[in-house]
């Protein structure tokens, strides 16, 4: 997996290439996005996953530890074009229901201001 970060106004905004499963690249997204969390004036998160094939249960489980950060800060999080599969299993574990889904980065970044 790799992850390019970005801000916008205030808005960090991670892209996530590959799959989000166990091990060090996992460990790597949850810093990540605890770091650009941290970064003074953001506003929100988006998370794009338009390039994501897939993910296992730890990837699951750091998607809700990325919001529950998120959350403790006052932040909000929103996914970007997640492929049909992720969505799919996001659904089956109801993991979607923590987020907001949108089809591209302008809705998201428009959506957390």
């Amino acid at each position: 997996m790799t992850i390019a970060s970005r801000a916008d106004g205030g808005i960090a905004i991670l892209e996530i290439h590959g799959n989000i499963t166990l091990g060090p690249s996992l460990r790597a997204l949850q810093s990540r996005a605890r770091r650009v969390m941290d970064e003074p004036g953001c506003a929100g998160l988006v998370l794009n996953l338009a390039e994501v094939s897939g993910l296992d249960s730890a990837g699951i489980g750091g998607l809700v530890a990325i919001h529950s950060s998120a959350a403790r800060r006052g932040l909000r999080v929103v996914v970007v074009r997640p492929d049909e599969r992720v969505k799919e299993v996001l659904a089956i574990t109801r993991v979607d229901e923590l987020f907001s889904f949108v089809a591209d980065e302008r809705s998201a970044i428009r959506d957390l201001r």
